[in-house]
């Protein structure tokens, strides 16, 4: 059970130490904007989407001995491809500044070519690895619950994520953490052959114990549909909150790692068992940090951006542990897994979709944010409704995990016993929100002139300077204000802001071309 469980650590910590690493690598190639960050997530949450797809493929369509043979010889594929590339660039994952895109018209094509070409089939396989050992080690333990070995995996990874900027960004160029990086997937592809090794000797095991929460027929339509809409709603909040903060609130360096964190959190907390998750309290939670978020985005003017970044991840946190307690409640039997957590990385794939390359097109501001809070309210009140009943069966659960003999209990089923109708309703949630703000930020977007593209919002609104009685256009990016023109012919070619007579655009011909001889 050890080699499983470091197996899986190791996976999750690389899988999660490389997206600091490029993130900060490609930055600078594409203007050092905060949407950088959130195309390296969508990239990396369909990367891990198809990990798991492969991982269910090879678990469904192959017999043991041929899955560890062709994932091991994937793996060495994999390292092969490392050590060519430790050849022709400074480290096997960073490219040569040649790689470097001539224009960037197009950034999100850019930005997945490059992922893609550096660590892409690495990725893949990481991304593999805990739904595949969680598959093996189900077959060779049957009577142990698969589920911590999640928690496992989501610790890794935010562990790896949070060590980066504290210690490995400090100490070690991009250079050398590229290298560094590299042995830690040398090392995990060694473990995998161990592991590869003991299952293929193993024997088949006897039949797996029922699972007490769980049922043994295969997942519904509806019931994988919920999966998949849990998973996107807590990705589209994730993204947006990171977009929030990151471009409307302030544009601080690493500050996109709380918000990643925070989701990280809230997987490691309701896969732990049924104790880190209480349907009653996170509701509650939820509607207050709902209550506090947005009385400060009716006060933004007036409070520090500290308040704006503590409602913004607390009403992510409620939300995100919501959702993903929800997955946990409707977990499968082991045997169904590898499609669980397929459905699961379809939904934060789709939710990354959404966030990047769709709201861009439909919104002329962050409305997304608002579609994952409409997507979240209907969860938590079916939620509230649940707890009793499942508070009541837990003692029998427990009661038959320790005597390892099965309870009869009811197939997990969406909040309120409806799985289809909870899943058709958050959909159409999804579905009539979306196109509502679509409507109201075209006609009512509260500027006189507002666009969106890959490096933010720039808003032109009219309102009266304070300390002045005329009335000027001011353009702005979140809250910071770039420009300040006053409307009267005979005030607009006076300086604003920082702009002052003594710089460049006042001093006369003469003066700039003997300061340029200097």
């Amino acid at each position: 059970m050890l080699l499983f469980t470091v197996s899986i650590f190791l996976s999750a910590f690389l899988l999660f130490q490389i997206q600091p690493v490029i993130g900060k690598f490609i930055l600078p190639w594409f203007g050092g904007t905060p949407a950088v960050w959130t195309t390296v997530i969508l990239f990396f949450q369909v990367a891990l989407t198809g990990g798991y797809a492969y991982a269910y493929w090879l678990t469904r369509r192959f017999e043991p001995k041929r899955q560890v043979t062709i994932h091991l010889s994937l793996i060495g594929l994999t390292v092969l491809l490392l050590v060519v590339l430790s050849h022709l660039w400074p480290s096997p994952i960073t490219p040569r500044s040649t790689w470097k895109p001539d224009t960037i018209a197009l950034p999100v094509l850019h930005v997945f070519k490059l992922l893609a070409i550096s660590i892409g089939l690495p990725y893949f396989i990481l991304a593999s690895n805990s739904p595949l050992m969680q598959a093996w080690f189900s077959r060779l333990f049957p009577g142990i619950a698969y589920a911590r070995l999640y928690a496992v995996s989501n610790t890794g990874s935010l562990l790896g994520l949070l060590t980066y900027p504290i210690l490995i960004e400090p100490a070690l160029s991009l250079r050398w953490q590229g290298w560094l990086w590299a042995a830690g997937f040398s090392l995990f592809g060694f473990l995998a052959g161990l592991i590869g090794a003991r299952a293929v000797r193993a024997a088949p095991p006897a039949q797996p114990l029922a699972d007490p929460v769980s049922s043994t027929a295969g997942p519904s339509f509806a019931l994988r549909s919920l999966w998949i809409l849990l998973s996107a709603t807590g990705s589209i909040f994730l993204l947006s909150v990171t977009n929030q903060i990151s471009q409307e609130v302030a544009v601080i360096p690493f500050l996109w790692i709380l918000p990643l964190t925070l989701y990280l959190l809230t997987f490691i907390l309701t896969f732990t068992g049924s104790r880190g998750y209480r349907p009653r309290f996170y509701s509650i939670f939820f509607i207050v940090s709902l209550a506090l978020t947005l009385f400060v985005m009716l006060n933004a003017t007036a409070l520090h951006v500290v308040w704006h970044i503590l409602s913004y991840c607390l009403l992510l946190f409620s939300a995100c542990m919501c959702c993903h307690g929800e997955l946990y409640r409707l977990r499968p039997s082991a045997g169904q897994l590898t499609a669980f957590y397929l459905m699961i990385s379809i939904g934060g794939a789709l939710g990354g979709i959404f966030v990047s390359l769709i709201a861009p097109l439909l919104f002329n501001g962050y409305w997304e944010f608002f579609v994952g809070l409409a997507m979240t309210l209907p969860l938590i009140f079916p939620s509230l409704r649940a707890a009793r009943a499942e508070r009541r069966a837990e003692p029998a659960v427990e009661a038959a995990v320790i005597t390892k003999h099965p309870v009869r209990k009811q197939s997990p089923t969406a909040p309120g016993d409806d799985t289809a109708r909870c899943a058709r309703f958050v959909f159409t949630v999804f579905v009539l929100t979306t196109i509502m703000l679509a409507v109201l930020s075209t006609l009512f977007s509260g500027a006189l002139f507002s666009r969106r593209n890959f490096y933010g919002i720039i808003r032109v609104h009219e309102l009266i300077p304070q300390g002045s009685t005329e009335p000027a256009y001011v353009m702005s990016h979140g809250i910071t204000v770039h420009g300040l023109q006053f409307i009267a012919p005979d005030l607009r070619d006076l300086p604003t802001t920082y702009y002052v007579e003594e710089a460049a655009r006042g001093l006369p011909s003469s003066t700039i071309h003997v300061m340029g001889k200097r």
